[in-house]
């Protein structure tokens, strides 16, 4: 019965970036939101086959939980567990459980509310599709879920982003991905809608290369600001585009680093600077 925010993916999580600047209308088409159908979303919470028990993946036993997780599971390591977690594209925050109905209807509330806890302010659809339990585990047998193939954590994150020719800036909603942990490959950006908008390469320990459909190409550094909390901030520039991101949600965000969301003439310069 365990909740991870994955607070060790700070160091990996070179990234996020822009939920479409556009993105502004109250109600979106639905080709505009990046789901599954309910198909796949079936497809996925079936068990593989062959069915393989949770405990002979090196990928779950070594990779996925953290420590104070793993020690916990060592409790648990002959019942069947089952992992509460949404479809791809959403936040990867989980809970897992081991019993029947009655204690899959208590862990299933607290994982929604968690859910919705990290996606307020994002479109209602999203937050309706993120809800939907996709579990990587089930009754102790590894499913269909991408994620028993790709080790990645998602997360919520917020995206300032000012255009050098006007000044103008923005501060917007987003998901990151990354597979620091595993592969230490990169990872992908999603917008608010969870379409992906953006791609990263991890290059060294505090720098990346990001390509955005829509702002090009970037060089990226990031720091971080609070190792305990798991905070860390990213800047990155191109002729066209400056932008800052953190792992914070928009709100935090806005009070933490409000001075970057000013006019440059209006404050000591500390972002965008030439």
């Amino acid at each position: 019965m365990n909740t991870n925010n994955r607070w060790l993916d700070v160091f990996s999580i070179v990234v996020v970036i822009f939920a479409v600047l556009a993105s502004s209308s109250s109600r979106a088409e639905a080709d505009d939101f990046g789901f599954l159908n309910e198909q796949e979303l079936l497809s996925i919470a079936r068990s593989a086959s062959p069915q393989t028990h949770w405990q002979k993946s090196k990928w779950w036993t070594d990779g996925y939980f953290s420590s104070s997780g793993k020690q916990k599971l060592k409790k648990v390591a002959s019942k069947p567990i089952t992992v509460l977690m949404g479809p791809p594209n959403c936040p990867t925050a989980y809970w897992w459980y081991s019993g029947g109905e009655k204690f899959r209807k208590k862990y299933e509330s607290k994982w929604q509310a968690d859910i919705r806890k990290r996606l307020v302010g994002f479109p209602s659809e999203v937050i309706s599709y993120c809800l939907k339990s996709n579990p990587p585990i089930k009754g102790g047998f590894i499913t269909n879920h991408p994620i028993n193939l790709r080790y990645v954590s998602r997360e919520v994150a917020t995206v300032i982003i000012r255009e050098l020719a006007t000044d103008n800036v923005i501060a917007v909603r987003a998901i990151q991905e990354n597979d620091y942990l595993s592969k230490k490959t990169g990872g992908r950006i999603f917008n608010q809608n969870l379409k992906e908008i953006c791609e990263f390469k991890f290059l060294e320990s505090d720098s990346a290369i990001i390509h955005c459909k829509f702002f090009g190409v970037f060089p990226a550094e990031f720091a971080v600001t609070d190792v305990f909390k798991g905070q860390y901030k990213l800047f990155g520039k191109n002729e066209k585009y400056a932008f800052f991101i953190t792992n914070l949600n928009l709100a935090d965000t806005k009070n933490k680093f409000s001075s970057l969301l000013k006019d440059k003439s209006k404050k000591k310069c500390n972002f965008n600077c030439n």
